[in-house]
C-alpha cells in the first residue's frame, strides 16, 4: 500500500533561514541597549527597541509568506493527482472508469478547499511568531536588567545568559490552545497535515463516487499507541455498520479511528493513509502476524529492547538536541561578532567552544544510535540555516582545541567549578586566630582544615566554628575526602549578595555573615529566605558553606577522576531533560518548576555545570533531597547515596 509525503526541504528552509535572522536581529539588538542605571530610561529605550522589533519580523514573516504560497499550491496538487492514480486499479478492478482529478469537479474542489484551509492556517501560525519573538526579546532583557541591577552577575555573564534564551526561546509559534512550537516545526506539521488530510479526503470522495463501503487503513511500524490499534484495519465511510469483521480484518467508524480530530487518523503528524477496499474482491495487504510485528520490541539499543515507536521518539529527541545546541552556537558567534567588549567577546567565544564540545558529543551519540538501531539519519531534521559551513568549521576546531585541552589535564574537561572571589576589605590584614586543635574537628587523612576568623573583624565563636568544623566532618563521610579545601574563612561581613565563595587557586572557602554572636542567626534567617523565594535548594544555615564544598569536590573529582568527563555527560543529560522540559512555556511556569526541582540558582541558563552541581550537592546534604539532587550526585559518585542529615 502506498503513501504520499510530500518534500517540504525547500519550503521549510524559507522558515529556518526566517527564524535564524529573527534570532541575529535579537541578538545585536540587545548588544546595542544600553542597560542604563535609570529604571525608567531602561525601560523607555527597551520598550521602543522592541516595537521596532516587532514591526520588522512582520515585514520578514509577509516576505516568506509570499515566496511559500507557490510552493504549498504544488504541494497540493501533486498529492491529488498520485493519491487518484494509486487509487485507480482498485477501482478499476471493482469495474469502475479511471479518473483523472483535474477533469473531476467535486475531487478538485475538495483540494481546493484543503488547500485554502491550510494555506490560512500556515498564515495564522507563523503570524504569531512576531509577539512571541517580541515577548522572548523584553522577558530575556528584564532578565539581564534584574541581574545587572542586583550585583549577583557581571554584566558579560547576563549578556552571556541572554544570547543563549534568545537563541533557545525566541521565533516561536503559539496555537490558540497556549501550545508553542518552533517556526519550521510548525510549518512542517501544518502542511504535512495539510496535504495528508486533504489526500485522504480526495481519497474518500472518489471511493464514495464509486460505491466502495469500506477503506482499508495502512500500518507502519512506531505508530503511536492509540493508532495501533486500527492500523491494517477496514473504515467504513457509507452506509450503517452491519459486519465487525470482513476477510479477517476489523471493521471500525470512521468516529472510531478519530476522522476529523486532530489526536486521531490524518491529524497532527499522522503518517497512515487509506485505500478502497472491496470485500470478495480485494485482498488485505497485511496479516494478523505482520501488524503484531510492528509493535513488538525488536530493535536493540545499549543492549535493551524497544519498540519501533520507541526508537522513532529517541531519534527525534537526538535530532531536537542537536539543533538546539546548532541554534546556540550560531547565536554565540553572532553575538561574539557584533559586540566591542573584550571581556564579551571571550566569554561568549568560551561558551561557543563549550557548546560545541557538546555539540559533537550530540552528534556522536546519534550517530552511533543509528548505526546501532538501523535508523536512517535525516539531515535535515538536524539542520539549522544560521549554523553553516563557516559556523560548522568553527564548531569543529573549537571541539578540537577543547579536547586536546582536557587530554593535556588529564583527559578532563578544561574548567573547573569556582566562583569568583569578591575583593578582600580593607580590614583584612590575613588569617587570624586559628582554633586549637581541641576545639577543631579534622577528618582522617594525610591533610587538615583550618577554620579561621579574619583579623581586625568580630569573633567568631567557638561553638560556631565547631558546628562548622561538624558539618564539614558530615560532608566527608558522604563524599569522601575534599583534599581542594585547605582553610575555611569565616567572615563576618555581608558582600553585595555573596554568601560564599571558593577560591580553586588557593583552596579557600569564604563563608560571608556568620561572624559574631549573631552569625548563626544571620546565615539561617538568609538561608530560610533564599529557600522560600527559591532561589536556594535548601534552608540549612550551612547551605552556603555546602555549596561552596561542592565546588571543591568538583575540583578534586576533576583532578583525581579518570572518568569524570563522562560522569559530567550524565549530569548534563539530567540538565538538559529537564530544560526540554520547559519548551513552549511561559515565564512564571519556568520559574515554578526550577523551584519545585531544584532551585533557580541552580537552573540558570548557561553552560557551565559548576552551580547546578553545586547546588545539588547543597540540597543533598538536608535531611530530603528531592530526585534532581540524588540523581545528580548519584551519577557524579557513581553510586547512589548515603543517609542525609540536616
Amino acid at each position: 500500500m502506498q503513501n504520499y509525503e510530500p518534500d517540504v526541504t525547500q519550503l521549510l528552509g524559507l522558515y529556518q533561514q526566517l527564524e535564524d535572522d529573527i534570532v541575529a536581529d535579537m541578538v545585536r539588538r540587545m548588544l546595542r541597549m544600553g542597560f542604563v542605571s535609570e529604571t525608567t530610561a531602561y525601560q523607555a529605550e527597551v520598550l521602543q527597541t522592541a516595537g521596532i522589533l516587532y514591526d520588522d519580523i512582520l515585514q520578514m514573516i509577509a516576505d516568506r509568506t509570499d515566496a511559500s504560497v507557490a510552493q504549498v499550491r504544488v504541494m497540493f496538487e501533486d498529492a491529488g493527482v498520485q493519491t487518484v492514480e494509486i487509487d485507480n486499479d482498485t477501482h478499476e478492478a471493482a469495474g469502475e472508469a479511471p479518473a483523472d482529478i483535474r477533469q473531476d469537479g467535486g475531487m478538485k474542489q475538495v483540494l481546493d478547499a484543503g488547500y485554502r484551509k491550510t494555506l490560512g492556517t500556515m498564515r495564522n501560525l507563523v503570524s504569531t511568531t512576531a509577539n512571541t519573538t517580541q515577548t522572548a526579546f523584553l522577558q530575556a532583557c528584564d532578565r539581564a536588567y534584574m541581574q545587572l541591577s542586583s550585583g549577583a552577575f557581571s554584566y558579560q555573564d547576563a549578556i552571556r545568559m541572554a544570547v543563549r534564551n534568545l537563541a533557545d526561546g525566541g521565533a516561536y509559534v503559539t496555537y490558540p490552545t497556549g501550545h508553542r512550537d518552533r517556526i519550521d516545526v510548525a510549518v512542517r506539521r501544518c502542511v504535512l497535515t495539510g496535504v495528508g488530510q486533504t489526500a485522504a479526503a480526495v481519497a474518500k470522495k472518489r471511493a464514495e463516487d464509486s460505491g466502495c463501503k469500506y477503506m482499508e487503513l495502512t500500518a507502519h511500524g512506531g505508530a503511536r499507541p492509540e493508532h495501533a490499534r486500527w492500523q491494517g484495519q477496514l473504515v467504513q465511510i457509507q452506509g450503517k455498520r452491519t459486519k465487525k469483521v470482513i476477510d479477517g480484518l476489523k471493521v471500525f467508524t470512521l468516529k472510531e479511528i478519530g476522522y476529523g480530530d486532530g489526536r486521531g487518523f490524518k491529524g497532527w503528524n499522522c503518517r497512515h493513509n487509506w485505500h478502497p477496499y472491496y470485500p470478495g474482491l480485494s485482498t488485505p495487504n497485511y496479516t494478523p502476524e505482520q501488524i503484531a510485528k510492528l509493535d513488538e520490541k525488536s530493535i536493540s539499543y545499549n543492549g535493551e529492547k524497544y519498540t519501533a515507536y520507541e526508537i522513532s521518539q529517541m531519534q527525534r529527541k537526538g535530532e531536537r538536541k542537536v539543533r538546539t545546541l546548532k541554534r546556540r552556537a550560531a547565536a554565540l558567534e553572532e553575538a561574539a561578532k557584533n559586540t566591542d567588549d573584550p571581556a564579551l567577546k571571550q566569554g561568549l567565544n568560551d561558551d561557543f567552544s563549550a557548546v560545541s564540545v557538546r555539540l559533537k558529543d550530540a552528534e556522536k551519540t546519534l550517530k552511533d544510535f543509528c548505526r546501532q538501531t538501523g535508523q536512517r539519519r535525516d539531515p535535515f531534521r538536524e539542520q539549522v540555516n544560521g549554523f553553516g559551513r563557516s559556523t560548522a568549521q568553527r564548531a569543529v576546531q573549537a571541539a578540537k582545541r577543547q579536547q586536546a585541552a582536557s587530554q593535556t589535564a588529564g583527559n578532563v574537561p578544561s574548567g573547573h567549578a569556582v566562583e569568583v572571589a569578591p575583593p578582600e576589605p580593607k580590614d583584612n590584614g590575613g588569617t587570624g586566630k586559628t582554633y586549637s586543635p581541641e576545639k577543631i574537628k579534622h577528618l582522617k587523612g594525610n591533610y587538615s582544615v583550618t577554620f579561621d576568623k579574619v583579623s581586625g573583624t568580630k569573633e567568631i565563636t567557638p561553638q560556631l566554628a565547631k558546628e562548622f568544623s561538624d558539618e564539614y566532618d558530615r560532608f566527608g563521610q558522604k563524599f569522601g575526602e575534599t583534599p581542594s579545601v585547605r582553610s575555611v574563612l569565616i567572615r563576618p561581613y555581608k558582600n553585595d549578595g555573596y554568601w560564599g565563595t571558593y577560591n580553586d587557586n588557593d583552596g579557600i572557602i569564604s563563608i560571608f555573615g556568620a561572624g559574631g554572636k549573631e552569625g548563626k542567626n544571620t546565615i539561617s534567617k538568609v538561608a530560610a529566605e533564599m529557600k522560600k523565594t527559591g532561589k536556594w535548594s535548601s534552608s540549612s544555615p550551612y547551605h552556603a558553606f555546602r555549596h561552596e564544598l561542592g565546588h571543591a569536590l568538583q575540583k578534586h573529582l576533576k583532578d583525581t577522576v579518570p572518568d569524570y568527563e563522562e560522569r559530567l555527560k550524565k549530569v548534563r543529560d539530567i540538565r538538559d531533560a529537564f530544560f526540554e522540559s520547559l519548551t513552549g512555556l511561559d515565564e512564571d511556569a519556568i520559574m515554578k518548576l526550577k523551584k519545585e526541582a531544584l532551585s533557580i540558582y541552580g537552573l540558570i541558563d548557561d553552560e557551565s555545570l559548576d552551580e547546578f552541581i553545586s547546588e545539588c550537592v547543597a540540597e543533598y546534604c538536608s535531611k530530603k533531597p528531592r530526585k534532581m539532587s540524588r540523581d545528580v550526585v548519584a551519577a557524579l559518585l557513581h553510586k547512589g547515596g548515603n543517609e542525609n542529615a540536616d
